[in-house]
């Protein structure tokens, strides 16, 4: 069996059927190398660091530690995380991670927003839960009722996202 959760996993699935083996076909080497140029997202970074004092910030990805460090360097993002989760086992381990990030901060699960561009890792678990969801539909997967919010790339959702740490922003 092989989950297939996001574009990620479609070069690997290929391979693995004509019989390459995962570690073959997982190579975000390029990503990480310098050679690989990626576009911060206006505002993001002023955002998450404007909020960050006032909304502990978790990162939770299942891509490994290495690879998302390298990335979150590139794009100005690694201070911005209270805590970060690589490897996070989404979406069979979302809803425990979920649970130790409501006891770890002693937060409720409607204070909790899950923000994601996966339905099934990201935002059906939390919902499930009771949090709060932020849906990045680029392709238009979903609909206004995936998700509390629906926004088509994630700046559109930077305004939202600095209200929440001061309804004075």
């Amino acid at each position: 069996m092989f989950s297939i959760g996001d574009l990620w996993w479609v070069p690997s699935s290929i391979g693995r059927h004509y019989g390459l083996r995962n570690e073959d076909t997982y190579q975000r080497e390029y990503m990480m190398s310098p050679q690989f140029q990626m576009k911060p997202i206006d505002g993001l970074v002023e955002t998450l660091t404007a909020i960050r004092d006032d909304i502990k910030l978790v990162l939770m990805t299942n891509s490994p530690k290495p690879d998302s460090e390298a990335i979150l360097e590139k794009l100005g993002l690694s201070m911005c995380f209270q805590q970060k989760i690589f490897e996070a086992g989404k979406p069979v381990k979302t809803a425990e991670r979920f649970k130790r990030i409501a006891r770890t901060y002693t937060v409720r699960f409607d204070e909790i927003i899950s923000v994601g561009d996966n339905l099934l890792n990201d935002i059906i678990p939390a919902r499930e839960l009771g949090c709060k969801t932020i849906y990045i539909d680029p392709h238009k997967i979903g609909n206004e009722g995936s998700a509390d919010i629906v926004v088509e790339k994630l700046k559109d959702s930077l305004e939202f996202l600095r209200k929440l740490a001061s309804p004075s922003r």
